[in-house]
């Protein structure tokens, strides 16, 4: 399965990069029950592979597609957000999009439980504060409809305090 990705991403990689590069074995991460998180090292760049897992949890699930396109838009509006490489209509059959990695723990009862987070649990009710207005920035008019749809909503409630939002790096 690990060889069959590195096999699958090494071009594709490379096209949304815009050069050849050498990638690291792709590392498979826990979590996510309906897409697959991959790890992988393209160059110097530290990527995400998100790749739909063969089924949708509601029916109400946005596509990787149109995930892309908010994640792009919000990043663009400057909401803190990994930075979006491209979208991938097939990555061994199913669609995927890559995306910057960002170090960090994703997982909510590891983040409410580990002491050394303590720190940064103190500071998530403040994070979210900014992204409304972020949200509500971008250009909403270049998604699809169900994307568009999401953002608006994002874009016009507030942040609930709780949600972990990742931060961007520069």
């Amino acid at each position: 399965m690990i060889a069959e990705m590195r096999e699958a991403l090494q071009p594709v990689l490379s096209a949304a990069l815009g050069r050849d590069v050498e990638i690291s074995e792709p590392v498979l991460l826990a979590g996510g029950a309906s897409k697959e998180a991959w790890s992988v090292d393209a160059g110097d760049e530290r990527l995400l592979v998100r790749r739909a897992a063969g089924g949708v949890i509601h029916r109400h699930t946005l596509t990787l597609e149109d995930e892309f396109a908010v994640l792009q838009a919000a990043y663009e509006a400057g909401v803190k957000a990994p930075r979006p490489y491209a979208y991938i209509p097939d990555l061994s059959g199913r669609e995927a999009f890559v995306m910057e990695r960002l170090e960090g723990d994703t997982i909510g009862r590891r983040i409410v439980r580990k002491e050394e987070l303590a720190r940064a649990r103190e500071a998530l009710p403040v994070q979210p504060a900014g992204m409304p207005g972020a949200a509500a920035r971008a250009e909403l008019a270049s998604m699809p409809g169900a994307a568009a749809k999401s953002a608006k909503t994002l874009a016009h409630k507030r942040a609930p305090a709780a949600r972990v939002w990742p931060a961007r790096r520069d």
